[in-house]
């Protein structure tokens, strides 16, 4: 700490913008996690999926699937979904960070095939985040169906059937 008053204030002005940086920095690095979530399921890569949870995550799927508890029951929760098409549209991916903790919550828009039908739906997913080793993970998450219908009913139709919701 100098003596001079000015110095001191810059210096606690750059360490509050160094602070600042580092806060976006995190929540890019937290939504690169999710985009690269829906790019590979978007691609068909269900395999890498689980790569992006932490080994002891949990996930409520929101629909049949029901719930999974660490990484391998995860991969196959997603490995067993039975769909020729799968395809979800994030947006609006909202990011809280503390420390190496985070919190967040994005709205999803899909198209999907199942049993040969063709399906809309939309969800919200609240996700918890932790940063291990550098790298920002999904330690769980939580989706909640809006709506799930068949493509020739629409999304009012009555009664919403949830046949696949990622997390």
């Amino acid at each position: 700490m100098s003596d001079n008053p000015r110095i001191n204030a810059l210096e606690a002005e750059i360490d509050a913008l160094e602070k600042e940086v580092d806060g976006l920095v995190a929540i890019e690095e937290i939504r690169d996690v999710r985009r690269a979530y829906y790019s590979r399921l978007n691609e068909g890569q269900l395999g890498d999926l689980a790569s992006l949870f932490t080994e002891d995550a949990k996930v409520d799927f929101g629909n049949d699937l029901g719930r999974a508890a660490g990484r391998r029951e995860i991969a196959d929760k997603i490995s067993s979904v039975k769909s020729s098409v799968l395809l979800d549209f994030p947006h609006n991916h909202v990011v809280e960070v503390d420390g190496d903790r985070a919190s967040g919550y994005l709205f999803v828009e899909g198209r999907l095939i199942v049993r040969g039908d063709s399906f809309v739906t939309a969800y919200k997913v609240s996700d918890t985040y932790v940063r291990r080793d550098g790298k920002w993970l999904i330690d769980s998450s939580e989706s909640n169906t809006y709506y799930a219908t068949p493509h020739q009913e629409g999304w009012a139709a009555a009664e919403p059937i949830q046949p696949f919701a990622a997390p």
